[in-house]
């Protein structure tokens, strides 16, 4: 008779009658199933059942109610191992936890109270960036190896996305060729599309067999042993004074040093490292002691004294301008001691242009401007707008926008042959 009765089920959080009945074998094991389903890599459920077990081991939980918070952190402060590789065994577990709760087989994840460990000053791998120079240097002696790792300095792919690249994800004989980077290799379980710049699309076809099998592998990948070997060919020494450390995951972190070097802006950035969070991108995948920084400073306001004026870093020797405007962009103090800024017109003088080139520039502008037999009124309906439309032969364009590194504006002109019509404000403008 005892033996027909169904067990009770435990008053323990978490707990239901399917714990009773099934080891953790079972729920494992179709946790995995069900991940492969949905299309996860194979590498990827493979560490999270070894990370699992490791738990299920060391913590002695052999069913899901005896999982209890404080056993895994009192296991958590034992370890040796770093912040970041805790926070994967932690995630592993909250996984498959939170997948047994989709089920319905526990009512509430009993480690969902537990913190992740803080990561940011407690790295045990610190990487820099590597240099332009050490870069060549690199790909100079790297011999098949190259182009994997310029894949990966010109990509920012991964060493997993790199190894599971198959030729069926390059994309060369297209106008503008790219990477189908598939959900189940990447980290963040997302498709990706990424360009490819030239030099790295003539590099692929350079190799590419004459028969593609599309499943087949694209890049070799170095071991830890032959990078380094490379890197001491190359005269580059793996640690630098400060303990860090250059490795394949160095490629990846120059590639976002490298995008913020250039001007990219941080969220254009963020989306090339593909990132969640620009946090991430801006302060750990950044070098900041490879950023022009000096370079930025002399893009600082200079102050003259003697003319009592504060002239803008633009760039341009004060041409600003948009539409083709050309007027200067200065400022001079006011009573209260603040800025206010002013616009020359073309009847006013041009004290503060000492490039001869820019000033002639100026005066032919406000002469044709000024003096043309032909004007129309723009605006429609016999509306007038605030400016004129002039016609002309020669084809400008300038273009205002501020550079990431510079704390100034910079202006992009663009000169032509073909005919065309060059707007022209004639009331002041300010910039802002």
């Amino acid at each position: 008779m005892n033996g027909n009765r169904k067990p009770k089920a435990s008053s323990h959080p978490g707990s239901c009658a399917i714990q009773h009945a099934n080891p953790w074998g079972d729920h494992l094991a179709d946790f995995l199933t069900s991940r492969k389903n949905e299309g996860c890599d194979h590498d990827y459920t493979e560490r999270v059942r070894v990370r699992v077990e490791v738990l299920l081991r060391a913590c002695k939980w052999s069913l899901v109610r005896d999982i209890n918070p404080n056993v895994f952190v009192t296991w958590r402060n034992n370890q040796t191992l770093a912040a970041k590789t805790l926070n994967h065994y932690l995630d592993a577990m909250n996984t498959l936890l939170n997948w047994l709760q989709r089920q319905g087989c526990i009512s509430t994840n009993p480690l969902r109270c537990v913190g992740k460990l803080q990561v940011d000053g407690h790295e045990k791998v610190r990487r820099r960036a590597l240099t332009d120079n050490e870069v060549i240097r690199l790909l100079d002696v790297a011999g098949p190896y190259r182009i994997t790792y310029l894949a990966a300095l010109l990509t920012g792919l991964r060493r997993n996305e790199l190894r599971l690249l198959e030729w069926g994800d390059v994309h060369l004989d297209v106008p503008r060729p790219f990477l189908s980077v598939r959900a189940s290799t990447t980290k963040n379980g997302k498709d990706a599309t990424l360009w490819l710049r030239d030099d790295l699309a003539d590099a692929l076809r350079s190799i590419r067999p004459a028969y593609v099998r599309p499943l087949a592998r694209v890049l070799r990948m170095p071991s830890g042993t032959t990078l380094a070997a490379h890197l001491k060919a190359a005269g580059i020494a793996r640690y630098d004074n400060t303990g860090r450390k250059i490795d394949l995951h160095t490629m990846r972190h120059t590639f976002g040093t490298n995008l913020s070097r250039v001007g990219v802006t941080p969220r254009v950035t963020m989306e090339m490292m593909r990132h969640s969070d620009l946090r991430l991108t801006m302060k750990t995948y950044t070098d900041g002691t490879q950023l022009p920084t000096m370079e930025a400073l002399a893009m600082l306001p200079r102050f003259d004294a003697q003319a009592n004026t504060v002239t803008l870093a633009t760039g341009t020797a004060g041409i600003v301008g948009n539409k083709t405007d050309t007027k200067m962009r200065s400022q001079t103090p006011a009573p209260e001691g603040r800025f206010v800024s002013q616009t020359d017109t073309h009847d006013q003088p041009r004290s503060d242009v000492t490039n001869p080139q820019i000033a002639a520039e100026s005066r032919r502008l406000s002469q044709s401007d000024t003096g043309s037999p032909e004007r129309e009124t723009s605006g429609e309906g016999g509306i007038r707008t605030p400016g004129d439309i002039a016609a002309t032969h020669d084809f400008q364009s300038c273009t205002l926008s501020r550079s990431a590194t510079s704390p100034g504006w910079v202006v992009n002109t663009t000169v032509g042959a073909t005919s065309g019509w060059r707007s022209h404000r004639a009331g002041v403008e300010t910039l802002s």
